[in-house]
C-alpha cells in the first residue's frame, strides 16, 4: 500500500461566473408548464420566434430511454407540426426499420408495439409518439401528414432483405444469380475480409455488373414495381447505395450507408 492520498476540489467557476450564468438562464430560458404532448402548447409560444426560419430541430437526452426526455420530444414534436409546419421525425433507428414504422404512422400497417418489440426504442413514451403520429395521420382534415425516419448508419439484414424481396418482384433471375454477393452486405461482423482475394474480387465484380444493370433497366423495373420504389425511401435506394459503398476496397461491407 503507498501513501493516502488527499484529493481537493476546486469550485468550477466563481461567484461571478455564477451570477453571469444565472442572469443569462432567467433571460434565455424558456419555462415549460408540462412534458406531456396533447394538453397545450401556449408555454411553448416563445419559441416560434427561435424556431421559425429553422429546417431541423435537433432533440437530444442526457440518458437514452429516459421517460422524462422522450415526453418532451413528443410535445415538442407536436409543437412543431402544429406551430411550425414540419412533417418528418427522423430517429437513431435503422434505415429499413424505419421504413416499418412509417409505414405503420403514415399508412396504418402493422402494430407500434410489435414493431418496437426488437427496437432498442422499446419504451412506454416511444410507443406513444408513435401512437399519437399514427392518430394525427388517421384525421383527413391533416393533410401535411407526419413522417418517420430513421437514420442509423449500423448494419441492418432488413436492408437487404426487402432489397432481395425487392428484386425477386423487378428482376427474379439477376435476384437469384445475387443471392451470395448480397448477403456479404447484411454481415454483423468483417466476415467479407476474411474470404480469399480472389473470392472477394468475384464477388465486387458481380455487384458492379449489377449495379450497372440496376441503371439501365430503371424503366423497367419502376413498371414492375413503382417510382415510389425507385425513389429515396423506397427499396432502390438501398441497394444502389449498397452497390456503390458497401463492397468498395478497403471497406467493410456492412448496410451501414442507408
Amino acid at each position: 500500500m503507498g501513501e493516502p492520498v488527499t484529493v481537493r476540489l476546486a469550485r468550477a467557476a466563481d461567484k461571478a461566473m455564477d451570477e453571469a450564468a444565472v442572469a443569462w438562464m432567467k433571460q434565455t430560458v424558456v419555462p415549460l408548464k408540462r412534458v406531456e404532448a396533447g394538453r397545450g402548447l401556449e408555454d411553448l409560444a416563445p419559441l416560434n420566434r427561435v424556431l421559425k426560419d429553422t429546417r431541423v430541430v435537433a432533440l437530444g437526452e442526457a440518458t437514452p430511454g429516459t421517460w422524462e426526455f422522450f415526453q418532451l420530444k413528443h410535445r415538442m414534436l407536436e409543437f412543431l407540426v402544429t406551430e411550425l409546419g414540419f412533417t418528418v421525425f427522423a430517429l437513431e433507428e435503422h434505415f429499413a426499420e424505419g421504413l416499418a414504422f412509417n409505414d405503420c404512422v403514415l399508412h396504418g400497417r402493422g402494430d407500434p408495439a410489435r414493431l418496437l418489440s426488437g427496437s432498442a426504442w422499446n419504451r412506454e413514451e416511444v410507443l406513444a409518439l408513435l401512437q399519437g403520429m399514427r392518430r394525427y395521420n388517421e384525421d383527413p382534415s391533416h393533410t401535411k401528414k407526419r413522417k418517420f425516419h430513421g437514420v442509423d448508419i449500423q448494419f441492418s439484414p432488413e436492408a437487404v432483405a426487402r432489397v432481395k424481396a425487392w428484386l425477386s418482384q423487378v428482376d427474379a433471375v439477376q435476384g437469384t444469380h445475387s443471392e451470395e454477393p448480397l448477403g456479404w452486405l447484411a454481415l454483423p461482423k468483417p466476415g467479407f475480409s476474411r474470404l480469399p482475394a480472389e473470392h472477394q474480387t468475384e464477388v465486387r465484380a458481380h455487384l458492379d455488373a449489377l449495379g450497372q444493370r440496376f441503371e439501365a433497366e430503371k424503366a423497367r423495373y419502376v413498371r414492375h414495381s413503382s417510382a415510389a420504389e425507385w425513389a429515396p425511401g423506397g427499396c432502390a435506394r438501398p441497394l444502389r447505395i449498397c452497390l456503390r459503398d458497401g463492397l468498395s476496397p478497403g471497406r467493410v461491407p456492412h448496410v451501414q450507408h442507408l
